[in-house]
């Protein structure tokens, strides 16, 4: 069984073949490494220097809030330590009416309060 048919040519030409080719396309495949390594090499470039000058602006920023947080709690304006998130309210509202022995279930509503007196 023949898995494949051997090329007309002889062995040596096709190398030699093969290598014209390769001499021809190598030119030009160096040229668009290079212009791709070079584009990509300066797009990392650029990336980094953003990342840095980024992180300058964020400390920067930092220390201004930080000024005016110093001159709020100076003249006894709110700051921004002061404020607290959704779930920090969250969870101080519950522990205090927890501590109150207050109910924390939810507030009757008018639809709740006319379910119950149609119930009756």
């Amino acid at each position: 069984m023949i898995l494949f048919e051997v090329a007309a040519f002889p062995a040596g030409d096709a190398v030699a073949e093969l290598t014209t080719l390769i001499d021809t396309v190598r030119p030009l495949l160096l040229k668009l490494s290079l212009i791709a390594g070079g584009v990509l090499g300066l797009y990392i470039l650029l990336l980094v220097m953003r990342v840095h000058y980024e992180r300058k602006k964020v400390k920067v920023l930092q220390a201004i809030q930080y000024d005016l947080d110093q001159l709020n709690i100076h003249y006894g304006i709110p700051h921004s330590s002061q404020r607290k998130g959704f779930f920090q309210r969250a969870w101080a509202s519950w522990f205090t009416s927890a501590e109150k022995g207050e109910d924390i279930s939810p507030k009757p509503t008018k639809e709740n309060r006319v379910k119950k007196n149609q119930e009756k």
